[in-house]
């Protein structure tokens, strides 16, 4: 099982914090925070939370997310942006449910650096990201966790996530029409959107992101929510597979980097 501990304090102080084993050995300590993407044994864990030095005193939070258990922040859809406030060493959680092989997306767009991890349904550790986004195949169905934090313990303040599933929902409610170009769509720092448009087999595909400012990544993925092809170039140019032959696609489109912003 995967496991996340953070720890704050509003006096400064760093939180240690201390994992032993059921039976009574320790893990490990960390500061502020404490992970593991799997725990050696099965049972009852001890937490041992103190302050730096022997005489400070305060209060102090201490957040938990394990895999297969519990969130703090409900239900993530795709193409539905999750909005939030971030408390120092905070952690944000939420459940989101998937399909085997569909294609995950996760971005999160803040004035700070950002970190994410997401666990399996069966509590098993997924993947993690410190450049505040994640992208894979997803080889199991089920409800995942995905945790969000930031990297410095210190940063606080507003974020918002975009999760994108292959296949799933969009951010953008008007599909893509052959030949009508859309305008004026801006970016915020590390924004996804996407989008969709009927495509037909053996057919060519061209998506091109114009007066962007900066390289573009296109993303494509099958009706089925696998992934097909992505490029960091402005712009792509496929031809759609035999199979399937025909259906509702999904386009992608990311900042190239976390700082970049345009139109």
């Amino acid at each position: 099982q995967a496991v996340a501990l953070t720890g704050y304090n509003s006096l400064t102080y760093t939180v240690l914090i201390s994992v032993k084993k059921p039976d009574g050995t320790l893990i490990s300590t960390g500061s502020d925070r404490w992970f593991s993407n799997s725990l050696p044994a099965t049972g009852t864990y001890s937490v041992v939370v103190q302050f730096t030095g022997g005489t400070l005193t305060g209060d102090f939070t201490l957040y938990y997310v394990a895999g297969g258990e519990g969130v703090s922040s409900g239900t993530m859809t795709s193409g539905t942006n999750a909005t939030g406030s971030m408390a120092g060493d905070e952690m944000k959680s939420y459940e989101l449910t998937a399909a085997a092989g569909q294609y995950l997306m996760v971005q999160v767009g803040a004035a700070w650096n950002s970190h994410i991890r997401v666990f399996k349904p069966d509590g098993t550790y997924w993947g993690g990201s410190t450049t505040g986004r994640i992208d894979g195949a997803l080889a199991t169905a089920g409800t995942y966790i995905v945790v969000v934090y930031a990297a410095n313990p210190s940063s606080t303040g507003a974020f918002t996530i975009y999760p994108l599933l292959g296949g799933g929902s969009v951010s953008e409610a008007k599909p893509l029409e052959s030949g009508v170009p859309i305008t004026n769509v801006s970016f915020d720092a590390n924004q996804l959107r996407s989008y969709q448009f009927e495509g037909f087999a053996n057919r060519g595909v061209r998506v091109h992101t114009g007066d962007f400012g900066a390289n573009a990544h296109i993303w494509i993925f099958k009706p089925d929510g696998s992934y097909y092809w992505s490029q960091t170039a402005n712009r792509i140019d496929v031809t759609l597979p035999a199979t399937p032959a025909s259906g509702t696609w999904t386009v992608a489109i990311t900042t190239p980097n976390l700082g970049t912003t345009g139109t």
